[in-house]
């Protein structure tokens, strides 16, 4: 299945069912209510540059990858505005229209980096700061992608209703293409117990879960032209960003300046977190997941070790 040009036309609610959420009116009236005084203003002038998009961006994969990060430095690019952790698949699938979507989109971006702006002039980052010195992030000189970074949450959607990818296509009257950030399992699944509480702080419950978003993903991956779907690894990203960025750029169809690649590498650390460092692992669970990896290509360069 890849996403065809027969759509038109913005579908109506009941064609995809959205009719079964008694609430979707009142999330899109409380979306829109969001909507900053500032960014009212200027709401006709974005409506005008929606019509120069060309694609549309959605990242996949598992949490405690390194979306935020990625996403943040497209979000930097005149051309590019990536929102931060705005859940897309629920939005199509409780009927925002297209056009509301774009609007969410780009309201949050100008938010988080104003945010973003505000913190590093202060000085008042807590670990990391996002901020791409010199750079877009919340505007744009020419709009041509959109999107949103909250990777896990679509693979956790698309895990239980595999279906919500076609409503997709349906929805949005552009190209969706997909960026699969992949991180040392080992580290991400520490991160997440790290982090965690209740199940999400359970080996066993964490080790299940991040396979069965690999599968989710693999899937995906099948029903997507070769030309929608884009791999990095965050290891390659964090030792050489520049590389790294500009060939997600150019998957995205836009250009890379050198001045945008140079301002958006002089925020990446300088080596990855190896989180699994701090957490007791037991043999069981280390060989299990070895064992797990084996299945996805797209895992193979990994190990405890590494």
């Amino acid at each position: 299945m890849t996403q065809n040009s027969q759509n038109n036309q913005e579908p109506s609610s009941a064609k995809h069912g959205f009719e079964k959420y008694p609430g979707w009116k009142a999330m899109r009236k409380k979306k829109m209510a969001c909507l900053t005084e500032e960014y009212l203003l200027n709401k006709p002038q974005y409506e005008r540059a929606f019509q120069d998009l060309d694609k549309f961006c959605m990242f996949i994969g598992h949490p405690r990858s390194g979306h935020t990060i990625v996403g943040s430095l497209l979000d930097a690019h005149p051309n590019i505005i990536i929102a931060h952790e705005q859940d897309i698949l629920e939005y199509i699938e409780r009927g925002i229209r297209e056009k509301e979507l774009y609007h969410f989109l780009l309201n949050n971006s100008q938010q988080h980096g104003k945010n973003r702006e505000d913190l590093a002039n202060t000085g008042k980052e807590k670990d990391y700061s996002y901020n791409v010195p010199n750079q877009w992030q919340g505007r744009f000189q020419k709009l041509k992608v959109i999107g949103d970074n909250k990777g896990g949450a679509t693979s956790r959607r698309l895990r239980q209703d595999m279906s919500l990818l076609e409503t997709a296509f349906n929805a949005v009257n552009k190209p969706i293409h997909f960026i699969h950030v992949i991180r040392n399992p080992y580290d991400n699944i520490a991160s997440i117990l790290v982090k965690g509480k209740g199940n999400w702080a359970i080996p066993e419950f964490c080790i299940k879960h991040y396979f069965s978003l690999c599968e989710t993903v693999e899937q995906v991956q099948k029903k997507l032209a070769v030309e929608q779907f884009h791999q990095l690894r965050h290891e390659d990203f964090v030792s050489s960003p520049k590389t790294t960025l500009s060939k997600l750029c150019e998957f995205l169809g836009q250009p890379a300046s050198e001045d945008y690649l140079h301002d958006c590498a002089s925020i990446v650390f300088e080596s990855p977190n190896k989180t699994r460092t701090k957490i007791q692992w037991k043999t069981e669970h280390i060989e299990q997941i070895k064992t797990e990896m084996e299945k996805f290509d797209f895992l193979g360069r990994y190990s405890f070790t590494d």
